[in-house]
């Protein structure tokens, strides 16, 4: 996968925390991923254009409380349908962020969705090797993984 989709990625989850939700992240570098995915919130996001596949930002139930918290200006307690729409929202604002930043690989994004439960796991697609950004903030780590190829011909969502 090319730098330049990785630091699109880093660089908007730096911009979308900062903007929307008033937090500083820091980020290690990318490094090759499993193919499966354990966490206890996912939002997923498709994206077809000159390169295609899935990013997916990773969340426990925690930080997926803060980040609806600081959207919404109240605390919250328990995974609800305002979290699952703010990390749905979240999910969005990153990868709609790193769309502008890649214009070059004409990017369209598919709708998010968010899939919640304790170490669920989400595989990518036979062949892909995903990228897994870690960041860290106040409110605890999180990750991003991107599964992403080239493609010959940009691909309709459907």
């Amino acid at each position: 996968m090319k730098l330049e989709v990785i630091k699109a990625f880093q660089e908007s989850t730096f911009d979308v925390f900062k903007t929307m939700l008033n937090v500083e992240v820091t980020s290690d570098d990318a490094v090759p991923s499993n193919q499966q995915i354990f966490c206890s919130v996912s939002g997923t996001i498709g994206l077809t254009g000159s390169i295609a596949g899935d990013v997916i930002v990773c969340l426990d139930e925690s930080l997926a409380m803060h980040v609806t918290g600081a959207m919404l200006g109240q605390a919250y307690t328990e995974i609800d349908d305002d979290v699952i729409d703010a990390v749905g929202e979240l999910t969005n604002m990153i990868a709609g962020s790193a769309k502008g930043r890649l214009e070059q690989y004409d990017l369209s994004l598919a709708l998010p969705t968010v899939i919640l439960g304790a170490g669920h796991r989400i595989g990518f697609r036979q062949g892909i090797m995903p990228m897994k950004i870690p960041f860290t903030c106040e409110w605890g780590t999180f990750s991003i993984k991107l599964g992403l190829v080239e493609a010959k011909t940009p691909q309709p969502i459907g």
